[in-house]
């Protein structure tokens, strides 16, 4: 599929969930980790184009859910999938949506902490801290 087509089936999908009843938004979240983030390089294997909106749209699934339905596995699946960047394909427009959506998914558990303070999803974050390490390293 061209990048123009995944942008916006992706836009779409977060035009979509904006409107969706509380089950059907659990449903789309579930649906964007068990299927979209199947493969671990999922994130990694698309171009630039379509990586920032991806990154954002699943941020966006995860926190649009109540915190109660947020849940350490679709955590640890979009670390995963962050994580799994290289820096070298890490520019400064992905480095920038890592870091906003990174924030936002926290913002979004931070009432949670049980879930903030598995030892899985603080290391997801600690991993997310290396590679904008690293990228920033590259660029010197």
């Amino acid at each position: 599929m061209q990048p123009y087509r995944k942008c916006l089936v992706l836009d779409v999908l977060n035009e979509v969930s904006k409107n969706l009843k509380l089950a059907d938004l659990k449903l789309l979240s579930d649906c964007a980790f068990t299927r979209l983030l199947l493969h671990d390089e999922t994130v990694l294997k698309q171009d630039t184009t379509v990586r920032v909106p991806l990154l954002l749209f699943l941020a966006r699934a995860i926190t649009c859910l109540p915190s109660e339905m947020i849940t350490e596995d679709k955590l640890v699946a979009f670390f995963s999938a962050i994580t799994n960047l290289r820096k070298e394909v890490v520019d400064g427009g992905v480095e920038q949506t890592i870091c906003y959506a990174v924030g936002s998914v926290m913002a979004a558990v931070g009432d949670k902490p049980v879930i903030a303070g598995s030892e899985d999803v603080r290391h997801g974050v600690a991993q997310v801290r290396d590679l904008i390490l690293a990228v920033q390293d590259k660029r010197g």
